[in-house]
């Protein structure tokens, strides 16, 4: 070999460990820098996790807030309808009771009516001098 290809095979030598060298370098440089992105960026998410779990405890409060709400109002309808229940079953057992009077004072009529058309029979056959049959008087017809 002569020297100028010893040359020239040292130039490409030296070349090819300068763009290593490089490229190494670089490497270092870009991994700092995409460690320093990645911790930079691990912090904001640090900090919109915190904001997430603020929000959630909000929301968490709010439907406790919805809860209590819910409860108020369920008791309030519970306590309306069973009002309104009682209201009914009440005018429900009024009319029952004045039906009933009504029926007790409509079969004591009917009673008084029968026996008094049994004393107008009786009344009318002493005045047309018929002898009354035995038994009950018995209604008109």
């Amino acid at each position: 070999m002569d020297a100028t290809m010893l040359a020239v095979m040292g130039t490409g030598l030296t070349l090819v460990a300068t763009g290593l060298a490089l490229f190494v370098a670089l490497w270092r440089v870009q991994g700092n820098r995409f460690d320093t992105l990645e911790r930079h960026i691990d912090h904001r998410f640090a900090g919109v996790d915190k904001q997430f779990a603020a929000v959630d405890k909000q929301f968490a409060a709010v439907d406790k807030q919805f809860a209590a709400v819910d409860k108020r109002w369920t008791e309030r309808f519970e306590m309306a309808e069973r009002a309104s229940r009682e209201r009914l079953e009440a005018m429900d057992a009024k009319w029952t009771q004045r039906l009933d009077t009504v029926e007790r004072q409509g079969q004591a009529t009917h009673a008084a009516v029968c026996a008094l058309n049994g004393r107008f029979d009786d009344l009318y056959r002493h005045l047309l001098g018929v002898p009354a049959q035995g038994g009950p008087p018995r209604p008109a017809g």
